[in-house]
């Protein structure tokens, strides 16, 4: 993997600011919780997106296809990290303007299962862990480092699989090639998590975004047709909207 300069890397992550990685305005802390020790992909994978260089660019989205496919392929690793760099990659990348849906595609369905294997919205089932347990070993396929345990790593892993869930919405809707990951009763309990959480200021737009991804399924299952236009339309507005808002402005949608 490309060594990349402390500074480089600070900007990069504030350049490209997913808003489901929370950078620390204290620098200590920020190296600390996303560093090339701690969250290596991930900081690969900003650094990919937001390089201005095109050819530059290409060459980064290349190392960070092929680091993606050894790890999680050949490898088979699932890890926070691995998901939170593919997430970004997904959000940022203009493959699916190149003619790259069929990539897009199969880039989300491998971040979805990362999400089921990281058990970041179901919990195991005592037949599960049963068998999970005569197979491998271990009743969890992912053992959690201690330190994933702290509030910052259980508000991480919420907010990673709240935007698995943005994504997953919009390259359903867009692409028409797979479904969306389903809500689920952990979910709701993330997004209220999040919603109470006023650590990190990017989490007000975040959960507003959920929210109307949200909005614009269970319209989607109604056969008022207008209904569904006009929650389509507000997924679409929210980006746009989101650059006039003020800092204390919370968008809110009640479901």
């Amino acid at each position: 993997m490309a060594k990349l300069a402390p500074s480089v890397t600070r900007q990069n992550a504030a350049v490209c600011g997913p808003q489901w990685v929370k950078i620390a305005k204290d620098v200590s802390v920020s190296r600390r919780r996303v560093s090339p020790q701690s969250r290596p992909f991930l900081l690969q994978a900003i650094h990919a997106v937001t390089t201005f260089s095109t050819q530059e660019r290409l060459v980064q989205v290349e190392e960070l296809k092929r680091l993606l496919f050894t790890s999680a392929l050949l490898k088979v690793q699932s890890n926070i990290d691995l998901l939170l760099g593919l997430l970004t990659y997904l959000a940022w990348s203009s493959d699916a303007f190149l003619g790259r849906a069929d990539l897009v595609s199969r880039l989300m369905m491998l971040a979805i299962s990362l999400v089921y294997d990281l058990r970041l919205f179901k919990s195991s089932s005592i037949d599960v862990e049963v068998m999970m347990s005569m197979t491998q070993g271990w009743a969890e396929e992912s053992p959690r480092n201690l330190d994933d345990e702290t509030p910052y790593g259980i508000l991480e892993r919420q907010r990673a699989v709240l935007a698995c869930f943005i994504l997953s919405s919009n390259v359903s809707s867009h692409l028409g090639r797979q479904d969306a990951i389903r809500w689920t009763p952990q979910m709701d309990e993330a997004l209220r998590v999040i919603t109470m959480d006023n650590s990190c200021p990017t989490d007000k737009l975040f959960v507003a975004q959920v929210q109307l991804q949200l909005l614009k399924q269970k319209a989607e299952s109604r056969p008022d047709r207008q209904v569904v236009t006009l929650a389509k339309n507000l997924v679409d507005y929210i980006p746009h909207k989101s650059a006039d808002a003020s800092p204390g402005e919370t968008p809110r949608v009640h479901l």
